[in-house]
């Protein structure tokens, strides 16, 4: 009678462990697919980031060469520009993660 009992509930604990391990594989196979569409967005997000930083350089660019033409102004202005882009960058990026 132990060794029936015994059977049993060894029984009884592979089938609740085979059960956990195909809903412990579903959940893994739902969480791989929920990564790698948050991956997608995230590239496609950076490559929109990218666009406008880019456009942002530009209009910066022509702005600073409209106060300044000069070669000089504009190479002396370099860091300021430099310095408001990457301000614009940690903006940004805030804002994507919000």
């Amino acid at each position: 009678m132990v060794v029936c009992n015994a059977v049993l509930q060894e029984q009884d604990n592979y089938k609740n462990s085979d059960a956990l391990r195909r809903q412990l594989e579903a959940e893994l196979r739902d969480v791989t697919a929920r990564l790698e569409e948050a991956e997608s967005v995230a590239q496609k997000e950076g490559k929109r980031l990218v666009v406008k930083l880019q456009a942002k350089v530009n209009t910066t660019s022509q702005s600073v060469n409209l106060i300044c033409p000069t070669a000089v102004c504009s190479v002396a202005r370099v860091p300021v520009v430099l310095l408001h882009v990457c301000y614009s960058v940690v903006i940004l990026a805030r804002r994507s993660v919000q």
